[in-house]
Parts: C-alpha cells; structure tokens; sequence
C-alpha cells in the first residue's frame, strides 16, 4: 500500500457502491479515522489537500508538495452534489472529536501572569515552566478550578527539597531532579500533577490518566 495515497483506492470503492451518500460517510470516516497513525501523517494531509482542490472551481493545484494528479476521482466526486455536504458533515464531526481530545489548562499565579497548557489524547501530557514561589491555581478552560496550593522554595529549588544531595542538571530540560516534590491526582484520577524542582526555577508537569 501506498500510504501517501491511501484515500484514493478507499474513495473508489465507495464510488463503486449503490448508495453513494452512504458509502462516502464511511469512506471519509475510514480515512480520517486513520490520521492518527504515524505512517498515513503524510497520506491524511494529502488528502486534505485533494478535498480543498475537489471543492475549487478550478483543478489546478498550487501546492508542489502533493503527489497525486487531478484526474478521474477528482471528476467524479466533483460531479456529485452529495459530496460536498457529505464532506462538510464529517469534517464538523472530526473537529468536534478533536476538541474532545483536547484538553486545556489554565495556570494562575496570584499576583503574575497565567500559563495555558493544551494537552491530546495523543501526546498525553505537558509542562508549565519557569514556576517560582507564590499561591497557584490550576483550572481548566471552563473556569473551574481543579488545584489550588501555595508553592514554596522546598517545592520548587532543588538545593532546598534536597539539601546535601549532588547537583546534576539534565541538559535537555534544565531540571535538576526528576524526583517530584509534589503529586496530586486529580479529576477523579483522570490528570496526576507533579512538581520538580530546577536550579532557578521549578516545573508542573500534567500528565492525563484516561483509559
């Protein structure tokens, strides 16, 4: 299998079907439902860039990047007046399930300036950096605070959470222990927040604990 071109063999064969409208909402479902897997990255947005060309009053493609050729598929779907409302449905579908995959955090340090974090499904975790001493709250998008805490100097810089010990920087992070000082579940279980303490500075890390 091609898997740059993946679409194209899934959208003939539901052209071949009788029911047309039917077969292309399970088509476009098949290929878009295959997005997430590494090896049609590529493939899914060379589809996305056929279906923009689809749509166009003209079949010219502008994009050099692409690897397929206007031709019979393209011609077939434009003479469908289903596809694009089949299409358009989909697409709304595959948004709202991608804002559902999504979730947004907000950091509020009182007195300072708030951090957002938007962590996937996919990606499952992410890190609020440059934290110092003071009062935070952690609330999701919708306002609702999930964390409130005041972090101190022993929470945050590793000569004060563990005094005495060697001093090894990770070069890539510039944290200096990947022992957490805090860890809090939260959400049902749902999200576990850690803290780790840094030189200057420490790190919240939000790592999401769905099924």
């Amino acid at each position: 299998m091609n898997h740059d071109l993946y679409f194209i063999p899934i959208l003939f064969e539901a052209l071949d079907k009788p029911d047309i409208g039917v077969s292309l909402r399970r088509a476009f479902h098949d290929i878009v439902a295959r997005r997430s897997d590494p090896r049609f990255t590529e493939g899914y947005r060379q589809f996305l860039a056929f279906m923009q060309t689809v749509f166009q009053h003209e079949a010219e493609i502008k994009d050099d990047s692409v690897s397929w050729e206007p031709g019979e598929l393209l011609d077939e779907l434009r003479a469908l007046p289903e596809a694009r409302d089949v299409w358009s449905s989909v697409r709304v579908e595959r948004e709202e399930d991608e804002r559902e995959d999504t979730f947004d955090f907000i950091l509020r340090r009182e007195g300072g300036n708030d951090q957002a974090l938007s962590i996937s499904r996919s990606i499952g975790g992410g890190s609020f950096r440059d934290i110092s001493e003071g009062r935070y709250e952690l609330s999701l998008a919708s306002g609702r605070v999930i964390w409130e805490s005041l972090l101190e100097k022993q929470d945050l810089l590793v000569v004060y959470a563990f005094p005495g010990r060697p001093l090894r920087v990770a070069a890539d992070t510039g944290t200096a222990s990947e022992e957490a000082t805090r860890e809090v579940r939260l959400l049902k279980g749902e999200v576990r927040m850690r803290v780790f303490p840094g030189t200057r500075s420490g790190r919240m890390e939000i790592e999401l604990c769905l099924l």
